[in-house]
C-alpha cells in the first residue's frame, strides 16, 4: 500500500491520563510525502481543536517496513506552555500497522514527559491509540 497522500483519523488519550481526558479523541489530518534519499516519509499533521486540545500543527517523520509503520510526531512548542514560557519541542513516538484491505493504518503512541503533582515533579509515561484512513 502506498503511504503517500492525505489521511484522516484521530488519536485517543489512554494510560497516564485521568478522567475526563482519558478515552477522549482528537481528530486530525495528515499529509504524507516522500522523504529525501530513501529516508522513509515525512509529513504534516493538522489537529482539530477539542475540549482537551487546541488546534495544532505538527511534523512527522517515519518509515514503513512490510506491514509495520513507525513515526515520530513533533510539535514545535508545547501546547501546554503559558505565554512567556520557554518554547520547546514535544516528540511523540507512534508504532503501528498498515492495513491494506481497509486502506488504513493504526497503532499506539507513547509520550514520556515530566509532570507535576502536590509532591513535585515526576516522570510520566502516557500512552494512547491512533487511527488513520487514506482519503486521497
Amino acid at each position: 500500500m502506498n503511504i503517500l497522500g492525505k489521511w484522516e483519523g484521530y488519536y485517543q488519550y489512554g494510560e497516564g491520563y485521568v478522567l475526563p481526558q482519558f478515552g477522549e479523541r482528537v481528530q486530525f489530518m495528515a499529509i504524507i510525502e516522500e522523504g529525501e534519499e530513501s529516508e522513509g516519509f515525512v509529513g504534516t499533521i493538522d489537529e482539530d481543536a477539542s475540549d482537551f486540545s487546541v488546534a495544532l500543527m505538527a511534523s512527522m517523520k517515519g518509515f514503513v517496513e512490510g506491514e509495520l509503520v513507525s513515526f515520530i510526531k513533533t510539535y514545535e512548542g508545547n501546547a501546554k506552555l503559558e505565554e512567556g514560557d520557554k518554547k520547546e519541542t514535544l516528540e511523540i513516538e507512534h508504532q503501528g500497522y498498515m492495513d491494506e484491505k481497509h486502506n488504513a493504518m493504526y497503532g499506539s503512541w507513547l509520550l514520556e514527559e515530566v509532570q507535576q503533582d502536590e509532591e513535585g515533579d515526576y516522570q510520566a509515561v502516557c500512552t494512547g491509540t491512533w487511527f488513520l484512513k487514506k482519503v486521497e
